[in-house]
């Protein structure tokens, strides 16, 4: 039986891993996300997932990927795109759900002794979970929407499309948890295999941002676009009715211009009824 202190102290480690995590996926998810915070996200949580039992592990990552959606969605989606609440809590509790799973099935493979395993179990499950996920909700929370600033990155969806952007990222945290858990003599070989297969994404990356070959035909589009806050979900149908004729004035000067295809922002307002 643990002694009060030790009790308290795996109660602290508790807090702080779920904290870490939930944390990091806070500043990696909603409107204005940072790209680099989710690469670590899940590494505090699967750091402690095998001195874990199964429950445990599953209720910390469950609250951990919960907690940072609730925050940074919650208002996003009941009051401004205003889903109902079962809705609601399906598009927190479920993506949660299936990242608790992911940790655990990690936990598992890595406690029977196969480290490979538990490497490429932890991203193909969260990458599975999301294809599913998208099947009934769309791809919003898919993980690879957080990577729009890292351009290298990016570039691997020419070949594996948007699964192969969340798998590269969910990938990195799990073996570095593994490093730390096996043996020297693999942890050598683990590495090497983690080192190859990013300087193989990240050489692709960069070649193709600088080496792409001109294509043979081509369509001009123009992009209209404003910087985000004021003119994201305008409060009121003046305003409403102001920033969209705003965004059509800028049509003609890109006909002008050659643009064959004019593109807005997605879900830039919502229209009112008494809107004209």
């Amino acid at each position: 039986m643990d002694s009060p202190t030790n009790a308290l102290r795996r109660s602290m480690v508790i807090v702080c891993a779920t904290a870490l995590t939930a944390g990091a996926y806070f500043m990696s998810s909603g409107l204005q996300r940072l790209w680099w915070p989710v690469w670590f996200a899940p590494l505090p949580v699967l750091l402690l997932a095998p001195r874990l039992r199964a429950w445990q592990a599953f209720a910390v990552a469950l609250i951990a990927r919960g907690l940072a959606a609730a925050f940074n969605f919650w208002h996003y989606l009941r009051d401004v795109v205003q889903f109902p609440l079962f809705l609601l809590l399906v598009t927190i509790l479920v993506p949660a759900a299936l990242f608790a799973l992911a940790v655990v099935l990690y936990r598992r493979l890595l406690r029977m002794g196969n480290p490979w395993a538990a490497i490429l179990g932890f991203p193909v499950t969260i990458v599975a979970g999301e294809y599913v996920f998208s099947l009934s909700q769309g791809t919003f929370l898919n993980t690879g929407y957080t990577q729009l600033e890292n351009l290298p990155i990016l570039q691997p969806a020419a070949i594996a499309g948007l699964w192969g952007i969340s798998f590269s990222v969910n990938l990195l945290p799990a073996g570095l948890a593994a490093l730390v858990a096996v043996p020297a003599k693999p942890r050598l070989r683990l590495s090497a295999a983690l080192a190859a297969y990013y300087a193989c994404v990240l050489s692709y990356g960069v070649m193709r941002l600088y080496a792409t070959p001109q294509a043979s035909n081509s369509v001009l589009v123009g992009l209209v676009e404003t910087h985000a806050g004021q003119n994201i979900f305008p409060p009121d149908a003046q305003t409403t009715v102001a920033l969209m004729r705003e965004y059509a004035s800028q049509v003609k000067p890109l006909a002008a211009r050659g643009a064959q295809f004019v593109v807005f922002p997605e879900m830039t307002a919502l229209i009112p009824n008494d809107c004209r």
